[in-house]
């Protein structure tokens, strides 16, 4: 003979141990063991340790960009650059949505209030006697996390937080290439600027002496003519460096947060080379005060 009553508990029990398995949100995450060699081998079949001190990726760029009028370029950029002021404000308002998200797994305290008043003079004298009626009430609540829900929400907006984290250091380092390589080719423009009006006044006087010899008896016509082609192809090159200057120019006002216009030059002082054995850069490390959970 079946028991229905014996039955039916034990498809209550499963049914339980289902739902208790549907309301797990998932384990907790663990970083993967991910195998990494402990050096990489470089040009030459040499080991290059990936721990090194003096890796070009842990030094700041005023370290490695040493001219004063760029390291100046950089500054202004950093803080006067839309990209970044957005970046910033982003991580500012993932700090507080990750506040929000963890304020959840709290009681909620709610208080409330109501109040009248009103002054009603007395008869026989000029003293005003208040009057008041009021309410006040405080409820509070709580969902106990159970299951680990707002833990693993708390848990995704950190994440989120750690991402913009390190967006804003990549529109800072990009912002940074952005400045020094249109500041270098601006310094290279001119260098070629200077070159194309030297090379101008050396045509022209070519031309003054072929003109000279031409008239004297001592050169062709064809001299004067093939240095005339020269003197305007060397004329020719500088308003088109003029114009790469000016776009250039423009270019680094638009990453330094301002509008279009010249970018001032102390002079032609020589740029310090960039160095020649660049170093291995080291695997990026979390900020600190980061954690998980």
């Amino acid at each position: 003979m079946r028991h229905p009553l014996k039955h039916c508990t034990l498809s209550a029990s499963a049914l339980a141990t289902v739902l208790l398995a549907g309301c797990n949100v998932g384990p907790k995450y663990t970083k993967p063991n991910v195998p990494a060699p402990p050096a990489f081998r470089g040009a030459d079949d040499a080991a290059v340790s990936s721990d090194a001190q003096n890796s070009l990726g842990d030094q700041q760029w005023a370290q490695v960009f040493q001219d004063p009028e760029l390291q100046a370029l950089i500054r202004k950029a950093l803080a006067n650059n839309y990209d970044v002021r957005i970046a910033a404000r982003r991580i500012t308002e993932q700090q507080a949505q990750v506040q929000i998200t963890r304020a959840q797994q709290f009681p909620t305290v709610s208080v409330g209030g109501l109040g009248l008043g009103a002054d009603i003079p007395a008869l026989s004298s000029t003293i005003s006697n208040p009057l008041a009626e009021g309410s006040f009430s405080l409820s509070a609540s709580w969902n106990p996390d159970f299951w680990g829900y707002y833990r693993k929400q708390t848990e995704s907006a950190r994440d989120t937080l750690l991402a913009q984290t390190w967006a804003q250091r990549a529109v800072r380092l990009t912002l940074v290439e952005d400045v020094a390589t249109d500041y270098l080719q601006l310094r290279a423009l001119d260098n070629q600027l200077a070159i194309a009006k030297q090379t101008l006044m050396v045509r022209q006087q070519s031309v003054d002496l072929n003109n000279t010899l031409y008239k004297g008896g001592a050169a062709p016509l064809s001299d004067v003519r093939q240095a005339e082609e020269l003197l305007y192809t060397a004329s020719s090159q500088i308003p088109q460096l003029e114009e790469q200057i000016q776009q250039e120019e423009n270019a680094l006002h638009l990453l330094l947060g301002e509008n279009p216009g010249p970018i001032t030059r102390a002079g032609a002082h020589a740029i310090t080379p960039p160095p020649q054995d660049v170093p291995a850069v080291a695997t990026p490390r979390a900020p600190p005060g980061y954690r998980r959970g």
